[in-house]
């Protein structure tokens, strides 16, 4: 394993690991918020018991809802990759020993028979093609 992937948040979700993760996640929220309030308020039935109960329950709400937050935008949060120049075929250029640099490439753009034709102010005849060979009939 390399150290790219020792952490479960950086390895790709899968489905019997989105199941896992979604039942342990159950099982940590009844703990947190159905067992230990009721080990609490069973222990000292008072009132100010009670209270302190709702309170611990909204506050680990609270922070159960600013991590999950927090969880779902780690994506947005990691800085963009660094953005690559690309070829006039959109592929990825390199640079090092052995390529130009990206400020000496010239990428000719390619035009077509026409293009260029009408670029040098030359016009096209009827009945010889672009290669300069006569037509068949019919097909003008």
């Amino acid at each position: 394993m390399t150290e790219q992937n020792a952490f479960a948040a950086t390895r790709p979700i899968t489905w019997p690991r989105a199941a896992i993760g979604a039942a342990l996640f159950l099982g940590l929220m009844i703990v947190l918020v159905v067992v230990a309030p009721n080990q609490f308020v069973s222990t000292d039935p008072s009132q100010l018991t009670k209270v302190i109960t709702i309170a611990y329950v909204v506050v680990v709400f609270g922070v159960v809802a600013s991590l999950v937050a927090a969880w779902q935008n780690r994506e947005r949060a990691a800085p963009p990759p660094l953005s690559q120049k690309a070829s006039a075929f959109g592929r990825p250029m390199k640079e090092g020993p052995g390529f130009a640099s990206f400020a000496d490439k010239a990428v000719p753009i390619p035009q077509s028979r026409q293009t260029r034709a009408k670029a040098a102010g030359l016009k096209r005849t009827k009945g010889v093609s672009s290669f300069g060979r006569p037509l068949k009939k019919g097909s003008e």
